[in-house]
């Protein structure tokens, strides 16, 4: 139950008032929702998982490409390892992660990455700690090798581990 509002007696001051609170309102509103879903906001996406949900349909190997960093968001095996932005989650991930740090500080070349892509999603196959130094180091792009996985129902950047139920009961209903 809310209090009503208080008022002034001054008709400007009061909507002034009025239209503050529905502001605050409205960024309470999408904080909430924020924090709902915030179990699965930084959770990387597994491969498996989505694949399953999404339904698979084939795949075809792309060969090497340059990929936006930002587009790799999942892991085929490593789903403990890194965060959802390619953080690392633990501290057994260090001395490789510095070892890979340190060769692109000396500007040795690094080999290309393996991805799978998934709609608008890469995960990794191989190379978790060089897409995780990329990210550290604000690169853009990463080379890499990719092969796409076809599905039934597609997926883009804003897919979280919530909303594999409701994907694959699409899939379901497109089948």
């Amino acid at each position: 139950m809310s209090v009503p509002p208080l008022r002034t007696g001054l008709s400007q001051q009061d909507a002034q008032d009025d239209f503050l609170r529905a502001r605050r309102a409205r960024a309470l509103n999408r904080l909430r929702r924020v924090f709902d879903r915030a179990g699965d906001v930084d959770m990387i996406l597994p491969f498996d998982e989505v694949v399953g949900a999404l339904g698979r349909v084939g795949e075809r190997d792309l060969g090497v490409r340059v990929v936006e960093v930002d587009s790799v968001l999942g892991s085929v095996d490593r789903p403990h390892d890194f965060d959802r932005a390619f953080r690392p989650r633990l501290s057994r991930v260090r001395p490789r992660w510095e070892r890979i740090a340190a060769a692109r500080h000396r500007g040795e070349g690094m080999p290309p990455v393996e991805l799978y892509r998934v709609g608008d999603v890469h995960f990794v196959r191989d190379g978790h700690h060089r897409v995780s130094v990329a990210r550290a180091m604000g690169d853009r792009v990463i080379d890499a090798h990719v092969v796409e996985v076809l599905t039934r129902v597609g997926a883009d950047r804003t897919l979280r581990l919530s909303d594999l139920p409701h994907k694959g009961h699409e899939r379901l209903f497109l089948e």
